[in-house]
């Protein structure tokens, strides 16, 4: 979708007309945005490329979401056109709000704190702060071990919950579950230390691992379940 609109010049305060192309989703609860603004202007933006900052003129746009009621600045830069000439396309739409993610009930109901750091861990991750984000990465995988044994041994939640990590895993009987978690744990210090013991791996991979996590511990509570079905 390609909009017309009228913005203000930042220096002459002249009027010029131009065409842009609004975001598509609200940054502030992610419903499809239908593009409808209340003020524009063309002012100097500051943006890096290839490890220099450099400066243009760009489009900030003050849009109106019907859906949450809230407002938001899209900022664009201009891209060459082939029937209009030029089209401002989008860079960022601020302030944003981090969009849920969609973890399994059941993983939820076992360790709603995993869920909430991964999230938070994610929201870093989506602002490029990829130097902290695996330290994010690493402390849910803590909460998630340790929510994890607590649930099969209740009896023992105090030291589960005091004890390193490393000695948690070794508590794992599910050899899936107990290789990924260790393995993620190894990465994870890599990302909190000067030096890595592991080279060629990253955050990335320690995300691969969590999910594969949660989907052998869904797995096996489907199978607990099974077990539960008396034979008639």
């Amino acid at each position: 979708m390609i909009k017309r609109i009228t913005a203000e010049n930042y220096e002459s305060g002249g009027k010029i007309p131009l065409h842009f192309r609004p975001v598509k989703k609200c940054p502030m609860c992610h419903s499809t945005f239908n593009g409808e603004t209340m003020s524009s202007v063309i002012a100097p933006y500051e943006f890096v490329e290839y490890g220099e900052t450099k400066r243009d003129w760009a489009l900030y746009v003050l849009h109106y979401c019907q859906v949450c009621g809230l407002g938001f600045c899209g900022i664009y830069s201009q891209e060459p056109d082939r029937s209009l000439g030029r089209v401002y396309k989008p860079v960022v739409a601020i302030p944003e709000r981090s969009e849920p993610l969609e973890f399994d009930p059941e993983i939820a109901r076992l360790s709603p704190a995993f869920v909430k750091i991964y999230e938070e861990a994610h929201a870093a991750e989506k602002h490029d702060l990829t130097l902290i984000c695996g330290m994010g990465y690493r402390k849910a995988l803590e909460f998630l071990v340790k929510d994890y044994l607590i649930e099969k041994h209740p009896q023992e939640s105090d030291t589960i919950a005091k004890e390193p990590l490393s000695q948690s895993i070794r508590r794992i009987d599910n050899l899936q579950i107990k290789t990924l978690a260790e393995r993620s744990a190894w990465l994870g210090n890599d990302e909190t230390h000067y030096t890595k013991k592991h080279d060629g791996y990253s955050y990335e991979d320690i995300k691969a691992f969590l999910e594969a996590m949660t989907a052998f511990i869904l797995y096996e509570k489907t199978v607990e379940k099974a077990f539960l079905i008396p034979r008639k």
